[in-house]
């Protein structure tokens, strides 16, 4: 999520560097006019001057070398989300192997094992839960990277 704010964020500066341009230009304009009147400036002041004058272009530079950078995390989180994937959907199969035991295997249906059976249960049922909130964490990552969203419809 934080990934995602980053990136608008960068796509927007170009737009508000653009804004700020013609107050640069403008200030620029200001050290000209003083200088006109043949004012000497100081060391600091033209120093200054010159910070204003290349500040969007550097700005701009420091964006794009920041959106290299975005990208490859990006990249790099892609790969996260297809193993956390992956992993859910190796759970899934569990899953199921473990409700065909419960359908087929006649000693999950032996009343003197209660105790162990209901502890089975639960432990199943909890993992489906985690595996739940699992599957809806991958589909909103997923959505906030504009990718199609996975269908956990198994689960």
């Amino acid at each position: 999520e934080e990934f995602v704010e980053m990136k608008h964020f960068a796509l927007g500066v170009p737009e508000n560097v653009e804004v700020v341009r013609a107050h640069i230009a403008r200030d620029v304009g200001l050290f000209d006019l003083i200088e006109s009147f043949r004012h000497r400036l100081t060391l600091d002041d033209v120093r200054r001057r010159w910070q204003i004058a290349a500040a969007p272009k550097a700005i701009l530079e420091e964006v794009t070398h920041k959106m290299k950078l975005l990208q490859g995390c990006e990249a790099e989180f892609l790969k996260q989300l297809a193993s956390q994937q992956v992993d859910v959907a190796s759970n899934l199969d569990d899953f199921e192997q473990t409700i065909e035991l419960f359908r087929h295997q006649p000693s999950y249906r032996d009343v003197e094992r209660l105790e162990e059976i209901i502890d089975i249960v639960e432990n199943v049922n909890g993992r489906l839960q985690a595996a739940d909130q699992q599957a809806l964490l991958l589909n909103s990552r997923e959505a906030l990277l504009g990718r199609s969203q996975t269908d956990y419809t198994r689960l």
